[in-house]
């Protein structure tokens, strides 16, 4: 049992006791608030890797492309010598880019393939040998794939042995950021605002004037955390689209049009709703920038929880500069 300290006065200037109470009490409507959410995820969700499976969000959107045009052109097939096959994009003249658990087996870089792309150009299909491949330093070792899908470092750099982008250019990469303030952020400010505001009503003096102060703070941290809000990117308001080669689609390339990101991981991980199936892992989320368009996530992989399938993607805010991962130094891209 525990036992209770005796009462006492208050002095001049001492917070109440029913005050620290109010605060404990809001902080923990706070976290109540802020980790539902985050924590039946953790509890639920089961990341699988390159066998993963498909992810369909209500009815099937995908819908066939033609690669003999650009962006279509650029996104193909690595077919791999040992068996299995990866989507991915070309963003330099002789780079592709895809997810790194596409590349790896058994714990070390299984480069040995081709990529084949434009398959409806009258003259047949583009192809090129793959040479080598760059990834995030060490998850090629050890079995470290499944801890870098989780921390957005699910991608690689193939180096190709025919410069395919001069004939048929290569997308950009965009980095993806989630500039927008946190929830917990606007939680605190209120609860500051709150605490202080009571605190300062049943108080006098001096503890007045500086919990009146710390109201004032409150208020200004609230403001910026409005001014952020309006200056933010919102991704989610932002439709992107997939292309890719699923298994259960044959040799055509298909995509869906317009599907959203739903949020964004701390450690930069997407998660979105684009349908997407076995063979999809590698290829490029994309949006437009007039008549461009550019890369901003790499497919992933899937996981489930009791309310239906998710969907991951590696944002490309991690993907280095295929010149410098390829370079004199470029041993690994770290």
């Amino acid at each position: 049992m525990r036992r209770l300290a005796p009462s006492r006065p208050q002095a001049d200037g001492e917070t109440p006791r029913f005050m620290t109470v109010l605060v404990r009490l809001i902080g923990l409507v706070a976290l109540a608030v802020s980790c539902p959410a985050g924590a039946a995820s953790a509890a639920t969700a089961r990341p699988i890797g390159p066998g993963w499976t498909p992810a369909i969000f209500g009815a099937d959107d995908r819908e066939a492309r033609d690669t003999r045009v650009f962006p279509w052109s650029v996104i193909g097939e690595l077919r791999f010598d040992g068996g299995g096959a990866c989507s991915g994009a070309l963003i330099a003249e002789e780079v592709v880019l895809t997810a790194a658990h596409c590349v790896i087996a058994d714990g070390d870089l299984e480069v040995s393939g081709r990529f084949l792309t434009a398959r409806d150009r009258p003259d047949g299909p583009v192809e090129a040998r793959l040479v080598e491949a760059r990834v995030l330093d060490g998850i090629d070792r050890g079995g470290a794939v499944d801890a870098a899908l989780l921390r957005n470092g699910d991608w690689a750099l193939v180096r190709l042995d025919r410069p395919l982008g001069e004939k048929l250019g290569f997308l950009a990469v965009e980095a993806a950021v989630d500039n927008r303030p946190r929830r917990p952020d606007l939680i605190g400010a209120l609860a500051m605002i709150m605490v202080a505001a009571v605190a300062a009503a049943a108080s006098t003096g001096r503890s007045r004037l500086v919990l009146a102060g710390l109201c004032g703070l409150g208020v200004a941290i609230l403001l910026a955390f409005a001014v952020r809000t309006a200056l933010a990117t919102d991704w989610r308001r932002i439709p992107v689209t997939q292309a890719g080669y699923s298994i259960d689609t044959g040799a055509a390339l298909t995509g869906v049009a317009a599907c959203n990101i739903l949020r964004f991981r701390p450690s930069g991980l997407i998660e979105h709703d684009c349908d997407i199936a076995n063979g999809d892992s590698g290829s490029p989320l994309l949006v437009r920038r007039g008549e461009d368009w550019a890369i901003i996530a790499v497919v992933s992989h899937t996981s489930y929880r009791p309310g239906g399938p998710r969907a991951f993607a590696t944002a490309t805010r991690a993907v280095p500069d295929p010149a410098r991962a390829f370079g004199a130094n470029g041993a690994g891209a770290d």
